[in-house]
């Protein structure tokens, strides 16, 4: 019996996995994301005092710290009872938003498009082959984490969001510089775009195997209920059902070759329940970026129209229109904020559960808070990279067995596999929490 293995560093993301690939009798065996951090955030914040925990669990990640604090702090109300007024739900989503920008543009310009501009790929490649392009993405993402650090006090982990207000609420001078930073934010992607769109097409396109089932889910924002929509690759309707129904809708598998579980749909099963969450999802919805005007205005978003025909490039397009997108939609919070109420006073007596759900940069973002006397006793956390996972392992197969001789990966195979695990955008810190 004739036995291989390969492994390779996946590179160009955040944080640390291997591909594992096993061939038996020059036969593949399995092909394997292997995720082997282990954090233990939902373990050492239980016992922590309640307000503590959204700033202590924002560690998790250094590119989406502001989710995990926001969900962190609407867990932690919801528990106890807290309602944040309408202009500090504003703000929160303003840092969320910018937080998007920021990690976009991180993800586009710098880890998946330099697999296009030469001939081994890379960001300096990128600097010298499209200067002017480079020199516009790191002006754009330092612009978004300007925004953050305005409103959040500094970059990453703000320390400006407590429970239910703001700390401080910014005056009149600070909104104003909040409007000039994302004009030219705006300005920027609109140049950058129109120039991308002529110069990075997709015929080395990654497509999703006809014979792989996928659920497509994302949260939608309504007047009085978040809801998870789940699509089918056709942009059909699964199912839809409620923030505070979603541990009746989605379970969590172990695998024993991976710290990060598996989420699927528990109606569908596994593997039919598999989902997807991040910046594609979010383009099935009526009231996501597709439906501005100008997005669709560029030949860019065509692809997008007919969801038959996505790839798993179109991951980049959407995470390149949804800058713009959100752009937009912080200029509309900023304009629309007035005054703020005054802070509540918790009721530390209070002991109740609480969820904090949001589409993070990369995905769904779900806090799950048991808190009793102002101590938080118990925390579930599930993480964008999770839902993912397991459709990231299911490409990886398909991939190699499209792409092996003889018991070994063929260049372009390797390649192409370790762009898919990049074009997910995997936040392994978040995934093992």
């Amino acid at each position: 019996m004739n036995k291989n293995i390969v492994l390779q560093k996946a590179t160009r993301i955040e944080g640390n996995a291997d591909i594992h690939i096993e061939f038996e009798n020059n036969q593949l065996k399995s092909a394997r994301f292997h995720i082997y951090e282990f954090r233990g955030f939902e373990k050492f914040v239980s016992g922590k005092r309640a307000e503590w925990v959204p700033q202590m669990i924002s560690r998790i990640c250094g590119l989406c710290s502001v989710a995990h604090q926001v969900a962190g702090i609407r867990a932690v109300e919801n528990a106890m009872d807290i309602e944040a007024d309408a202009n500090t739900n504003k703000l929160r989503d303003v840092l969320v938003l910018a937080e998007w920008i920021s990690s976009h543009s991180l993800s586009y310009f710098f880890l998946t498009v330099p697999d296009f501009v030469g001939e081994n790929g890379g960001v300096f490649e990128l600097q010298k082959n499209y200067p002017d392009i480079f020199k516009e993405a790191f002006e754009l993402r330092q612009a978004a984490m300007n925004s953050v650090t305005l409103f959040g006090t500094r970059e990453t982990h703000p320390v400006t969001i407590g429970l239910g207000h703001f700390l401080p609420p910014p005056g009149e001078e600070e909104l104003n510089r909040g409007l000039d930073i994302v004009s030219v934010i705006k300005e920027k992607l609109r140049t950058i775009i129109l120039n991308v769109s002529s110069q990075w097409r997709l015929e080395k396109a990654i497509e999703l195997p006809e014979d792989l089932t996928v659920n497509f889910v994302a949260l939608s924002n309504g007047k009085e209920n978040d809801n998870f929509f789940v699509f089918d690759r056709k942009g059909n309707l699964v199912t839809r059902f409620s923030v505070d129904e979603f541990e009746e809708n989605i379970e969590e598998m172990r695998v024993d070759w991976s710290l990060s579980k598996i989420p699927y749909i528990n109606s569908l099963g596994f593997p039919d329940g598999i989902m997807l969450v991040g910046p594609l999802s979010r383009s099935f919805l009526d009231n996501g970026f597709l439906s501005d005007p100008e997005i669709r205005q560029f030949g860019i978003s065509d692809i997008l129209k007919n969801h038959a025909n996505i790839t798993l490039e179109s991951y980049d397009i959407c995470r390149l229109l949804e800058m713009l997108w959100s752009a937009k939609k912080i200029e509309s919070l900023l304009k629309s904020i007035g005054s703020f109420a005054p802070p509540p006073e918790p009721d530390w007596s209070v002991a109740g559960q609480g969820i904090g759900a949001l589409e993070a940069p990369r995905g769904l973002l779900i806090h799950k808070y048991l808190v009793k006397n102002g101590i938080v006793e118990k925390v579930r956390l599930l993480v964008a990279t999770q839902f993912n996972n397991a459709f990231i392992n299911l490409l990886i197969t398909d991939l190699a067995q499209r792409h092996s001789r003889n018991g070994q990966i063929t260049s372009t195979g390797s390649r192409l596999i370790g762009r898919c695990v990049r074009l997910f955008d995997p936040c392994l810190s978040c995934a093992t929490h």
